[in-house]
């Protein structure tokens, strides 16, 4: 497109749950203005809203502080405009649709060509999608640090529930003769990187350990030594390291899917360098057994100490980093609120809770004689209540406290927890106690 017309204008907003030009999608969208036209063009001009126009009064007041405002802050807390030079564009680099801070677009770019920074590929770290054909009735609740026999020690989980420290920790047995893929140790790894996960519930890019695995939702990366594997990990969940990562988001910013591709040109220390090398690792061995907070509850110990290891092994300037960190954890799709926007103010629509209404009615009703889980779990009405995302969970937890139903699913694809324990499956009363013990805990009920 850019080689065609002259981007003028890109329109976008980061508020959660609300800023979508379709319904009921969390695919991520923009207005793109282009115009027809040769020569030398001038940079585009990037506008974040914070909050959508209602009506013709709205729209005026909107249309005003755009015709006043050339770049900056926005009157009466519009959002932003700021300018991306039409050379990126060319390049593909639309990095400023992803971000509402501008700085952070700016930081994805600078990371891409800072010096002592090496591309990950370039160093022969390239994950592979060893576990994701893994069949789910293979897998089995529990596993340890070693495998037994036809049974392997895999890293399954991830989001909410999933690894919750910087060292790799196998949840899930698999059962090798309930199928899978032939797996050979060349393609286990010390070091795994995530698969993909929700933004804001998500807690680690990378988890590492002394001994080799495979994943289901992480992928291992093959032939790097212990010692290198825990320091990409800390660089990898460093500010550095998830700006790059967030940078290749996909269609959806609140869940990205991350190929093996997409860490390709991501750039990281030189882990050949012994120094660096150390530093980092040494940090691993310091923050292994911390438990990592949720993305979305914002500044925290570790992820300092991750950020000051990296400063250290660069000679950057841990001030910044700090700076950059603080913006990321304001990020919308990190922190599930706009800009502006606080978790008791967040109200659920009118037309939410109608539309859920009528799909779970509508799901129950036609679901009732059902006995196969999946295909009941695959039913339009169901496959749609997912789509209207985080909304909708305290809507969930009121239809269980009040009917009871099968509703595990839906919650764990919206929030990407799993608050049941293995000995409770199959429990269904236990199971529904575990969820709106969950919902009272992180206050959605």
């Amino acid at each position: 497109m850019s080689e065609r017309f002259h981007i003028h204008t890109v329109l976008t907003g980061r508020w959660p749950r609300e800023f979508t030009l379709s319904q009921n999608t969390e695919i991520d969208e923009s207005i793109i203005v282009a115009v027809r036209g040769v020569g030398q063009r001038q940079p585009i001009r990037f506008i974040q809203l914070d909050r959508l126009p209602y009506d013709e009064e709205e729209v005026a007041e909107l249309h005003q502080a755009l015709m006043t405002c050339p770049a900056g802050q926005l009157e009466d807390s519009w959002g932003e405009v700021s300018h991306w030079p039409a050379q990126r564009i060319e390049a593909g680099d639309w990095t400023p649709a992803i971000w509402r801070s501008p700085e952070l677009a700016e930081a994805a770019w600078t990371y891409k060509s800072a010096e002592g920074l090496i591309a990950l590929q370039q160093q022969g770290i390239s994950p592979k999608k060893t576990g994701a054909s893994i069949p789910a009735k293979a897998l089995e609740q529990g596993a340890s640090t070693t495998s037994k026999g036809a049974k392997i020690a895999v890293l399954a989980s991830k989001g909410a529930e999933g690894q919750q420290t910087i060292e790799a920790r196998p949840d899930r047995w698999w059962d090798t003769s309930k199928g899978g893929p032939k797996i050979h140790e060349e393609n286990e790894g010390h070091l795994l990187l995530t698969f993909g996960q929700r933004s804001g519930t998500g807690r680690l890019n990378a988890v590492a350990s002394d001994e080799k695995y495979i994943g289901v939702g992480w992928m291992p990366v093959p032939e790097v030594t212990v010692g290198e594997s825990k320091a990409v990990s800390v660089f990898m969940n460093s500010t550095a390291g998830r700006i790059q990562l967030m940078a290749n988001v996909g269609k959806m910013i609140s869940f990205p899917i991350y190929n093996p591709s997409a860490y390709s040109d991501i750039k990281a220390p030189d882990i050949k360098d012994a120094r660096v090398r150390q530093i980092l690792a040494d940090c691993w061995e310091r923050t292994k057994d911390i438990e990592v907070p949720q993305f979305r509850d914002g500044e925290c110990e570790v992820r300092r100490l991750w950020d000051e290891a990296v400063a250290e092994a660069m000679g950057w300037d841990a001030a910044e980093l700090a700076r950059l960190r603080h913006l990321l954890h304001q990020e919308p799709h990190v922190r599930g609120l706009g800009y502006g926007q606080y978790a008791d103010e967040v109200e659920v629509e009118l037309a939410d809770r109608e539309r859920f209404r009528e799909l779970a009615d509508r799901w129950q009703e036609e679901t009732i004689f059902l006995s196969n889980s999946e295909r009941k779990n695959g039913h339009p009405a169901h496959q749609e209540i997912i789509s209207l995302g985080q909304p909708v969970v305290p809507l969930i937890l009121e239809r269980m406290r009040s009917e009871g139903g099968h509703w595990f699913e839906a919650l764990q694809q919206i929030t990407g927890a799993d608050p049941v324990s293995p000995a409770d499956y199959g429990n269904i009363a236990a199971m529904q106690n575990s969820w709106l013990q969950w919902g009272e805990d992180h206050g959605y009920a």
